[in-house]
């Protein structure tokens, strides 16, 4: 279930992209166990030394196709796996470095330290702090009262430099 706002870029984004993927899955879909077997075919005929006609083995693959659909989990290598990325620079306990140190910190926003890991903050503008910490754990725990001071979350956005 795709639950998308009418009306909105991220929509007609989606609407492109389904429509791309359904061109391509039906333009090159039913092709895919030829081409991935084909290969295969024409190494399997010069080792014989044979001239066979390669266009059978083709058409016998194209007519097994049609008679049956094809399980592209089959088809797919079990080696294939994300690529490693790199970690990422931003660790939660050098973000807390930043918010615990003044020095750090944007020109003009406050930061008060309330407890470990959870402080108050305040960015030019602001009628009243806001609630942020670096703990995933304690941020599970009370998210309905507090931030996570994290890239994305909207006090850390408005804050960046």
């Amino acid at each position: 279930v795709n639950l998308h706002y009418e009306d909105t870029v991220e929509t007609d984004v989606y609407r492109a992209l389904r429509g791309r993927i359904q061109l391509f899955e039906s333009v090159v879909g039913p092709l895919q166990p030829i081409l991935a077997r084909l290969p295969g075919d024409i190494g399997r005929a010069v080792l014989r030394g044979a001239r066979e006609n390669v266009g059978g083995a083709v058409e016998a693959s194209i007519d097994e196709v049609e008679r049956g659909g094809f399980d592209i989990d089959a088809g797919l290598d079990d080696d294939i796996g994300m690529p490693k990325r790199p970690a990422s620079p931003l660790t939660m306990d050098y973000l807390d470095k930043v918010l615990s140190t003044p020095s750090l910190m944007v020109p003009g926003v406050l930061v008060r330290r309330l407890r470990p890991r959870e402080y108050g903050v305040r960015a030019p503008g602001m009628d009243a702090e806001v609630r942020v910490t670096t703990d995933p754990a304690y941020y599970e725990a009370h998210a309905d009262s507090l931030e996570f001071w994290s890239p994305g979350g909207a006090l850390f956005e408005r804050v960046r430099p």
